[in-house]
């Protein structure tokens, strides 16, 4: 169930949501899925990882 083993940093998208409205901060993670190096049998979680962390951005900067 987990997304990786380890926790993994996107210092762009880390850069791109401090100080960020809920809209920017949700074009920030955006290109999420494209970083991500998913195996062939789990690439629907880069998308799910991606909706998540937007989801969560949108509610604390509310």
């Amino acid at each position: 169930g987990a997304v990786a083993r380890t926790p993994l940093r996107l210092p762009a998208v880390e850069e791109a949501v401090i100080g960020a409205t809920a809209p920017e901060a949700a074009a920030a993670v955006e290109s999420v899925p494209c970083l991500c190096s998913p195996l062939p049998q789990t690439g629907y979680k880069a998308a799910l990882l991606r909706d998540t962390v937007r989801d969560a951005l949108e509610r604390a900067l509310e």
